[in-house]
């Protein structure tokens, strides 16, 4: 059994030191197949609301009142539910600035269309994108 062993093992570690595509890479290659699955399935869903509950917002407009924000980020805005309750709460609060993100591009024009109709267009900044790049910067 050792011998046997031992011949596999040097069979694996070969396969594994093998020059070419390093543990690293296989890595980054599943990471980046799982989230093209994951946007595809998100871009599946571009009519749907995927909103809070109205409790929920006026939970996130207490909060935001509560801690007297002046800026906010949110990941995910989809058509702009919760960012109305949030852009709500810093009106309420004398002003200030909501950074928001969305993937889809459809749901960032929605939204917009969403926020003006709400008269809270102008403290809303709506970022189109992937979340990763578009939230490296927010300043404050």
């Amino acid at each position: 059994a050792d011998a046997a062993d031992r011949d596999l093992m040097a069979k694996m570690m070969a396969q594994i030191e093998a020059p070419g595509e390093t543990m690293q890479d296989a890595i980054a290659k599943l990471i980046a197949a799982e989230q093209a699955d994951l946007r595809l399935i998100y871009r599946g869903h571009a009519d749907h609301f995927l909103a809070i509950s109205p409790a929920y917002g006026r939970f996130l407009y207490a909060i935001a009142r509560a801690r007297r924000a002046t800026r906010i980020v949110e990941f995910g805005t989809s058509m702009g539910v919760s960012t109305i309750y949030l852009a709500a709460a810093l009106r309420d609060n004398g002003g200030g600035k909501l950074i928001g993100t969305e993937l889809e591009p459809t749901k960032v024009t929605r939204a917009r269309a969403h926020l003006e109709a709400a008269g809270l267009a102008d403290l809303v900044e709506i970022r189109e994108g992937d979340a990763l790049d578009t939230l490296k910067d927010v300043g404050g």
